[in-house]
């Protein structure tokens, strides 16, 4: 009976480092998505002026677009920081 349950605890130990690591590469993954939506609305933000196309309406619907972008973008970078810290 001891055995089984020295068995059991090993495979939880290792079941237990192997969900670590792969949430640990999921947060990763998922940062840098989150980085490349925020790197995209700014470029949503500027482009307009970088592009030289000032057509009143559509700039400001771009323009609006990449702020709420760029901030929920951020934002979700900043809560992966902040709650899904990988464990030691």
């Amino acid at each position: 009976m001891n055995r089984t349950r020295e068995r059991a605890i090993e495979r939880d130990r290792v079941d237990e480092e192997r969900r670590t690591e792969h949430d640990y590469a999921d947060v990763t993954e998922a940062r840098s998505l989150a980085g490349i939506n925020f790197i995209l609305g700014i470029w949503l933000i500027i482009s307009p002026w970088i592009l030289t196309y000032f057509t009143g309406q559509a700039k400001w619907n771009q323009f609006a677009t990449g702020i709420a972008i760029a901030v929920l973008a951020f934002a979700n970078v900043q809560s992966y920081t902040r709650y899904h810290r990988p464990t030691a």
